[in-house]
Parts: C-alpha cells; sequence; structure tokens
C-alpha cells in the first residue's frame, strides 16, 4: 500500500503517463506563463528524452 502511494507521486510515473515537466534555464520548473519572457530557453522532459526550445510569444490565462 505504501509503495503505491509513493509510486503516485513519483515524477517519473507522470512522465510516464504523457505528461512532460518544464524547466527553464537554470532548471526551475516552470509553473506558469506569467514567469516567462520572450526569449527565455526552456527544456521539456518527457519519460523518454527531452526537447530545449525558446519561448516566442507568452499568452497569460486560462489554457
Amino acid at each position: 500500500m505504501i509503495t503505491a502511494k509513493l509510486g503516485a507521486l513519483d515524477p517519473y510515473g507522470v512522465l510516464r503517463r504523457g505528461y512532460t515537466i518544464t524547466e527553464n534555464a537554470q532548471g526551475k520548473v516552470v509553473r506558469q506563463a506569467s514567469d516567462l519572457r520572450p526569449g527565455d530557453t526552456l527544456v521539456t522532459r518527457f519519460a523518454q528524452g527531452a526537447a530545449v526550445s525558446q519561448v516566442e510569444t507568452v499568452k497569460e490565462g486560462k489554457a
């Protein structure tokens, strides 16, 4: 039971379900669009690999 609960909190388990984690160039997790500026570099982590991208436009508000 405890193992299942800990597994649910494992960030890599989330990635295996198809979600990604996006970090800024300093390695901090990006939690909202207002944290970004055009030109910022991002690293998007997948279950298998990562992609580096650059912000062109920031659109705030609900997805």
